[in-house]
């Protein structure tokens, strides 16, 4: 549905920001209310005076990764390119239920 492209930490030096390519068939699933999440089963903690620690949940998810999204049941405007959304550590119990009417033609 999409791939993954060039990371940079942002100009504030607080966040990474990540790029995502959403495939253009797909993009009317992304809208201004939708969620991400990673989904790639990896963490990263990085601190000044422990160094880092890496987490995976599995070998599979690992070489998998990605980032998963959903969207409510009332879907906003479509997503615009270039728009900015924040990445989840993990979903909340309600997006997995989510299942949005939305027109794909």
């Amino acid at each position: 549905m999409g791939t993954i492209g060039d990371s940079e930490l942002s100009q504030d030096g607080r966040f990474v920001e990540i790029q995502v390519i959403i495939e253009p068939k797909y993009a009317k699933l992304v809208r201004s209310n939708t969620r991400f999440w990673n989904s790639s089963g990896l963490t990263v903690d990085i601190g000044l005076f422990k160094g880092a620690e890496v987490q995976a949940s599995s070998l599979e998810n690992l070489l998998r990764g990605g980032i998963s999204f959903a969207t409510p049941p009332e879907p906003g405007p479509l997503a615009q390119a270039g728009e900015r959304f924040d990445l989840y550590k993990q979903p909340e119990e309600d997006w997995l239920e989510w299942a949005p009417i939305m027109k794909w033609q």
